[in-house]
């Protein structure tokens, strides 16, 4: 006997399935009723059953399941970090963009160029990095 799984929108549908169908629509919508959320700097577990009771079933209804992995990262520092890898790919660009001045016998090589170039470097060292980033002039 082939295994098929049966797609149910509505409690009518949910009625007409097979006994396990039903079971394990119900295994799914505890499954996704108990969820970690990033709320105020910290994980916060949040309990929400309206899935469930948009089909007419009451929190009991649902079978017990174990909380969910509570997640082991920061989503704001990972922003942080995106942020800040953005922020250097631009600055490394910027550099790339200038490293002709700075080859040997270049006309360019300048005091103001060099300064310019070691402003770009030390943009990752500036007090609000990555949120606030004062760019330097070349």
């Amino acid at each position: 006997m082939e295994a098929y799984t049966m797609i149910i929108n509505t409690r009518a549908d949910y009625d007409a399935a097979p006994r396990e169908e039903q079971e394990r629509f119900l295994r799914l919508l505890a499954a996704g009723s108990k969820q970690w959320k990033w709320q105020g700097g910290e994980w916060q577990l949040v309990n929400d059953t309206s899935a469930a009771h948009r089909f007419g079933f009451s929190d009991e209804k649902l079978p017990k399941l174990p909380e969910p992995k509570k997640p082991d990262y920061n989503p704001d520092e990972r922003a942080r970090e995106a942020l800040a890898a953005e922020i250097r790919y631009r600055r490394n660009s910027l550099l790339e963009a200038t490293d002709y001045a700075v080859q040997p016998d270049s006309p360019h090589d300048t005091p103001e160029m060099r300064e310019y170039r070691q402003a770009l470097r030390d943009v990752p060292q500036q007090k609000e990095f990555p949120h606030k980033v004062d760019w330097p002039v070349k």
